[in-house]
Order: structure tokens, then C-alpha cells, then sequence
């Protein structure tokens, strides 16, 4: 877990994100405090981190100001975060980047890999 929280903290410090021309965005989900599945502690932690550190090399939430840790949330919150940032990205142009940071259980079913919300039975 920390390996890779460090290896996606160096891409953010050297990747692309460094040579974006225009604005970047990003989301970053810490889901952990399921109802129907065991608690995850930890995405706490890695979300205020990524969060942080996203924030420090430039990066913006789609709603303004720094980027936060969005906590626990449902598959609407989720969809919301998500429209939020690709409506974001439309109107900024063609040089606007964005991140996506998921921390919180997940499943491949059927092939697709799927996110988990908090609310999942």
C-alpha cells in the first residue's frame, strides 16, 4: 500500500501532469466505511495524502480551490463527482488534464473492473 502510494506520488511529481499546458483537475475518493462490507481505515489516509500532494503539484478540484478527499461516498455521490470533473474538462478546452484517485474496495465482474460505494449490498 504505501509502495504504491509513493510510485503514484512520483508519477504526479515527474508524469504529464507536470507538462500540462492548460488547467488540471482532479477527484480524489476515499471510501471506507462500507455498510454491508469490512471497514477500510487506511483509504483515509491515502486519500488526505493523494489529495495533498496533487494539490501541491498544481492540481485543482473541478468544484474550486484545493483538492480534498471526497469521504464515503454512495454511487450517486460518485456519478456526481465524476460529471462534475467532465463537465469541468469541457469547458476548459482541449489542454485541461485530469486525475482520478479511487481508494476503497472494488470488484472484476465479468471482465470490468467496478468501483465500490459505500452503499454496496
Amino acid at each position: 500500500e504505501a509502495v504504491a502510494i509513493a510510485g503514484l506520488l512520483a508519477l504526479i511529481a515527474c508524469g504529464p501532469a507536470t507538462a500540462a499546458r492548460g488547467p488540471r483537475f482532479a477527484v480524489v475518493v476515499a471510501n471506507g466505511a462500507y455498510q454491508n462490507f469490512d471497514r477500510l481505515d487506511a483509504t483515509y489516509k491515502d486519500g488526505d495524502t493523494v489529495a495533498a500532494a496533487l494539490s501541491g503539484v498544481g492540481f485543482v478540484d473541478p468544484a474550486g480551490g484545493p483538492v480534498k478527499a471526497q469521504r464515503d461516498l454512495s454511487r450517486e455521490a460518485i456519478t456526481n463527482s465524476l460529471d462534475g470533473l467532465r463537465d469541468k474538462l469541457v469547458t476548459a478546452g482541449p489542454n485541461a488534464f485530469a486525475m482520478v484517485y479511487y481508494s476503497g474496495h472494488g470488484a472484476a465482474l465479468g471482465g470490468a473492473d467496478k468501483l465500490k460505494p459505500k452503499t454496496t449490498v
